[in-house]
């Protein structure tokens, strides 16, 4: 053959091995994932709630499969950790919501980081609440962009940070999420891509346009429960608005799409039942149409069962699934629908892939499932938010927390320890526990040896976050109040700040991790109270303190630092008598590179 020849046949070998790739590539789906907030099992027409209108979520559920044994924790924070890392949240370092207790791990895989690993563009909208600052928020966790949401719960005019800048646009928060979802969902279509949207709604406060409110007031309804419905039907209003374009653009029939929530309703001024768990309020009762027990918290059915649907294309049969699955089960589920493995250095996930399940097959599972309330106990615990200084002061018999295997679900708390026969009793009304010993007794010792073993042996479990410096796009973070390695005399944590600094000695601490070098300014955020005295700043040697009332108008410490792990403390000194407290509420402080 001549070279003539030879050469025009290796050139269509490449080009035909070129378009292979690229076919393959373009076979791949995108992945949407819609997670919304406080939506739970009855918060849509299509799952018996005659009240409220959903046409558009329900037109998608009719043509998903539904999922009505599905489940998430009965808190966000946790949820979203075992969303992103299909791993326990108490085993990720989540364990809670605010005050420190919702940073992701930074040694833990994100599905969005094995995707990106994988060709995938990755992007997050919404609502994060799994760090507050970098390294923990998602563009340093696997996403090529994000628009995270600051001022969470905010329904209009969100605060919104994106490549480090602060966006500020005006307008309705579920509007300018939307817009932005379909702008990437639409464009760029060649190339498959993944895109995580994390609707604020429908959580509180109960905001929406005056006239799907009016809507439901003129049906009947209370101004509340108005304001509940009306802010649904504005989230499935937008939702209608993201369907459409994805049709239109010719992307719905290949894009993965898992429609689900993060925990079931909130109280609301809620009663609770003869066994002490708080329930929705007869005013609300069209949103538990299968009068499940408990509400958002609770580790009962209407506290972590909440709405999920899944489509792709036509690829799986429409149909209501009654196996159950796990919000942890999405990651490995997306690694089986694109054929991509889990990098050999990401720890063992506890979640399974329902793809078979999606696909009509019936599957046993011989699975242990783990749930937790968000409030951690023990027993000179003084409230809520109170300051846990040493993991080992927690003992199992305290907590609220609960295992379920096939058809029997174990709760203990809430007055008791009991067994429940979720297909004979989905709304939790008896206690089996004498009619099955052998199962109850087999459930908590599987509870017991995962809370000790897996959990309390984690070496970073039930920690309070490091906060990093020269780590990011920005040359300035913010350490959060909330968020102390360690508290000193008798302040007050709060969900979101430490308060009630009033005597010689009251303060806390930060962990701080320097990843480059420079000059860092430490400027405090705080509103000062009535009494006198100065904060004591202490950092790698060095040790300045200034009066109160200069704290929020100078720097307290300006430093070269070299990275490595430092401790910045902060303390009251030189309290002149007086019980009122020198700083009311201590929210953080503001950190500038200035120089190097």
């Amino acid at each position: 053959m001549n070279p003539y020849m030879l050469s025009k046949i290796f050139i269509i070998t490449i080009l035909v091995s070129f378009v292979g790739c690229k076919s393959e590539l373009q076979q791949q789906p995108n992945v949407l994932i819609i997670l919304t907030d406080d939506q739970g099992y009855g918060d849509i027409g299509i799952n018996g709630n005659p009240e409220v209108d959903t046409p558009n979520m329900d037109a998608f559920a009719r043509q998903s499969v539904q999922l009505h044994d599905y489940h998430a924790q009965p808190v966000c924070a946790p949820s979203r950790a075992q969303l992103m890392t299909g791993r326990p949240a108490l085993e990720v370092g989540v364990w809670g919501v605010h005050a420190g207790r919702d940073y992701l791990n930074l040694d833990e895989t994100t599905i969005a980081e094995v995707l990106q690993q994988n060709d995938f563009p990755t992007y997050m909208i919404g609502k994060w609440h799994l760090g507050k600052e970098d390294p923990y928020l998602p563009e340093m966790r696997g996403f090529d962009e994000a628009w995270v949401q600051r001022n969470l719960y905010a329904h209009q005019n969100p605060e919104v940070k994106h490549k480090g800048e602060l966006l500020t646009p005006e307008g309705w928060t579920v509007d300018y999420f939307t817009d932005k979802a379909i702008e990437i969902m639409t464009t760029n279509t060649d190339t498959p891509k993944f895109l995580y949207l994390g609707y604020p709604q429908i959580h509180k406060p109960y905001v929406a346009p005056d006239s799907l409110i009016q809507k439901y007031i003129n049906r009947g309804h209370p101004g509340s429960v108005a304001s509940i419905y009306g802010i649904t039907e504005q989230l499935d209003q937008n939702l209608g608005r993201l369907f459409s374009a994805l049709e239109k653009s010719g992307q719905m029939e290949n894009t993965l799409i898992f429609f689900i929530g993060d925990n079931g309703p909130i109280w609301n001024n809620a009663p609770e039942n003869n066994s002490g768990i708080p329930q929705l309020p007869e005013a609300e009762k069209a949103r538990n149409p299968l009068n499940f027990s408990g509400v958002k918290g609770r580790l009962r059915e209407n506290g972590h069962r909440t709405i999920g649907f899944v489509k792709y294309g036509n690829r799986f049969t429409p149909r209501i699934e009654n196996q159950m699955v796990d919000i942890a089960d999405v990651f490995p589920t997306i690694l089986d629908v694109t054929n991509i493995s889990m990098p050999d250095s990401a720890k063992q996930l506890y979640g399974q892939s329902i793809l078979p399940v999606l696909e009509g097959k019936r599957v046993e599972r011989d699975q242990y499932f783990y749930y937790a309330n968000h409030e951690v106990l023990w027993q000179e615990r003084p409230y809520q938010y109170a300051f846990l200084k040493d993991k080992n002061q927690l003992k199992f018999e305290e907590q609220e927390l609960a295992i379920r295997k096939g058809k029997y679900k174990y709760v203990q708390g809430y007055f008791g320890k009991k067994l429940y026969d979720l297909d004979a009793d989905l709304q939790e009304t008896e206690d089996v526990s004498e009619a099955f010993p052998e199962v109850r007794t087999e459930l908590e010792m599987r509870l017991k040896n995962w809370w000790e073993k897996k959990v309390i042996q984690e070496s970073n479990s039930y920690d309070m976050p490091e906060f990093y410096l020269g780590m990011g796009l920005k040359d300035s973070t913010y350490i959060h109040g909330e968020a102390p390695w360690e508290v000193f005399g008798d302040i007050i944590t709060t969900s979101h700040s430490t308060d009630n600094w009033t005597k010689n000695g009251d303060g806390q601490s930060f962990k701080i991790i320097v990843k480059k070098f420079g000059v860092y300014e430490f400027n405090m955020d705080a509103e000062v109270g009535d009494g006198i005295g100065k904060v004591q700043v202490s950092l790698d040697k060095v040790r300045t303190s200034y009066p109160v009332t200069e704290i929020n108008e100078i720097p307290l410490v300006t430093k070269p630092l070299t990275p490595g792990e430092y401790m910045l403390e902060l303390k009251l000194v030189d309290v002149k008598g007086s019980s009122k407290p020198v700083i009311k509420q201590f929210n953080g402080l503001v950190v500038r590179k200035v120089a190097g």
